[in-house]
C-alpha cells in the first residue's frame, strides 16, 4: 500500500469535495481525522448501526463498504490490506455524506429519536448544511477509488457492499411480527407493488386477513386492520422514494381518519383511498426523477404539509435556497409557478376527501389551512370548474348510482 495516495486521497476529498477521512482501528478506536466536527460526528457513528456493521464487516471481508445511518448519514469505509497489517488493519472511511435529498426537519426529529444532548443536536443541526451530497454512483465510485489506494487493484462495482440501516429496521417492522396471516410472497407482491407505484388488486394480492386484534368488536377490528394496512403503505412508499416524513405525515392523517370513522364500510372506504394516494405519491416522485433536487425537494415540502399553510418563505427556511431562486427555478423547470403548484396539490387533496363525503366545505377549508370557506370554494371552482359542493354531490350521486346498479 503506498500511503502517500492515501493521504492525497483525502487531502483530495477534503480540499475539493469537503468530504472529510477518518482512519480507525479494527475495534473503531480513533486514529487520524480531519474532521472539523470530529466529537460530534464521532459520537452519531459511535451510536449509529454503522460502527457495528462496520466492524462486522471488516472481520470477515475486504471489501469496501457503504454503510447508512437512520438519520440517513453515509459513511464509505475501505480496510488495509491484510498482509501489510503489521500491527493491525486500519479502517479508512470517508464522510459523514448525504446520497438523498433530506429537509433540516426530518434531521432534527431524527436526532431527538437518538440518545444525544440538546446541545450535540443543535450543534449537527446547525452543521447539517455542511454535510456534502452526493449521488449514490458517486459514493460507490469514491469506494472503488480508495480501495485503489489502499489495495493498488481495482474492485468490481458488484463487490462493492451496502448496509443501510433505516431499510433493515423498516422490513422488521413491515414483516416481522407474524401478526398478519396471509401468503408471504402475496405480501411481498403487494408491498413490491407500492414501492413501484403500481395499483394493484390489493384482494388478489393479499392472501389472508389479519387475525383477531378486534377484542371481537367489528369496527375495532376493521380499524386494527386498515391501521396495520396504513403502515405497509408508508414503509413501502419510502423504499418507492417518499421522504420518510412526508409518508409518516400521510400515515397520522389516515389513522386520525380510521380512528374517527363510525362504520366498518367507511375503514375499508378510506383504506382504499389511503393506499391510491399513496401509490399516487410514489409515482409522483418517480415523474419527478427528472427535475434538479431543488424542485424535487419543493414538491415532497408541498405534498408533505399539504395540510398546513404552505409560503415560499416556508419553502426557502426548509430547503436553504433563496425565495428568488426557488421561485424562478420552479417555474423554469415545470412551467408552473410555485402558486399554482400548490393550489393544484391541495384541491387534488380536497377531490380524494370530499368523495369520501361526511365532510362540510367549511371543515375541508379549515382541514386545508385556507383563511375562508368561500376562498376555498373559489379556487375549488378555478381549478376544476365546478364547486365543492357540486363536487362532493355528483360523487355521492355516482356512488349512489353505482349501489343500486
Amino acid at each position: 500500500m503506498n500511503y502517500q495516495n492515501v493521504t492525497f486521497l483525502q487531502e483530495m476529498f477534503f480540499n475539493t469535495q469537503n468530504i472529510c477521512s477518518w482512519n480507525m482501528t479494527e475495534d473503531l478506536q480513533l486514529v487520524y481525522t480531519n474532521c472539523p466536527e470530529k466529537d460530534y460526528f464521532r459520537s452519531l457513528f459511535s451510536i449509529s448501526g454503522c460502527s457495528r456493521e462496520i466492524r462486522k464487516h471488516f472481520a470477515e471481508s475486504s471489501n469496501p463498504l457503504i454503510a447508512s445511518d437512520k438519520i440517513g448519514f453515509v459513511w464509505i469505509a475501505a480496510v488495509t490490506p491484510s498482509e501489510e497489517a503489521a500491527t493491525a488493519r486500519v479502517i479508512n472511511m470517508l464522510g459523514p455524506v448525504f446520497t438523498s435529498d433530506m429537509s433540516e426537519n426530518y434531521l432534527y426529529q431524527n436526532l431527538n429519536r437518538m440518545s444525544l444532548t440538546q446541545e450535540t443536536i443543535s450543534r449537527i443541526t446547525r452543521f447539517f448544511r455542511e454535510v456534502p451530497r452526493i449521488s449514490r454512483p458517486m459514493a460507490a465510485s469514491y469506494a472503488g477509488m480508495l480501495h485503489y489506494a489502499l489495495h493498488g487493484e481495482a474492485v468490481k462495482a458488484d463487490d462493492i457492499e451496502t448496509w443501510v440501516e433505516a431499510t433493515d429496521e423498516i422490513e422488521d417492522v413491515v414483516w416481522g411480527q407474524n401478526t398478519y396471516h396471509g401468503s408471504w410472497d402475496d405480501e411481498q407482491r403487494l408491498f413490491r407493488a407500492i414501492s413501484e407505484g403500481r395499483i394493484v388488486d390489493i384482494s388478489k394480492n393479499t392472501g389472508g386477513r389479519i387475525g383477531n386484534i378486534g377484542g371481537g368488536d367489528p369496527l375495532r377490528q376493521a380499524k386494527n386492520e386498515i391501521i396495520v394496512f396504513s403502515i405497509i403503505c408508508s414503509r413501502a412508499s419510502i423504499i418507492g422514494g417518499v421522504s420518510p416524513e412526508g409518508a409518516l405525515n400521510l400515515c397520522d392523517f389516515y389513522i386520525q381518519k380510521i380512528e374517527y370513522a363510525s362504520n366498518v364500510a367507511d375503514v375499508y372506504k378510506i383504506g382504499s383511498d389511503m393506499y391510491q394516494t399513496y401509490v399516487s405519491r410514489v409515482r409522483k416522485m418517480k415523474e419527478a426523477s427528472g427535475f434538479s433536487a431543488m424542485v424535487r425537494g419543493c414538491m415532497e415540502y408541498i405534498s408533505t404539509h399539504v395540510f398546513d399553510k404552505i409560503s415560499l418563505e416556508s419553502i426557502a427556511d426548509d430547503l436553504g435556497y433563496s425565495r428568488t431562486y426557488i421561485s424562478r427555478k420552479f417555474k423554469k423547470e415545470t412551467g408552473t409557478s410555485l402558486a399554482e403548484y400548490i393550489a393544484r396539490e391541495k384541491i387534488q387533496v380536497a377531490k380524494d376527501i370530499l368523495k369520501g363525503g361526511n365532510i362540510t366545505i367549511s371543515q375541508l377549508s379549515d382541514q386545508l389551512n385556507y383563511s375562508s370557506p368561500s376562498y376555498f370554494s373559489a379556487l375549488f371552482k378555478k381549478v376544476t370548474g365546478m364547486s365543492p359542493q357540486e363536487y362532493q354531490n355528483r360523487n355521492a350521486d355516482d356512488s349512489m348510482n353505482e349501489k343500486t346498479r
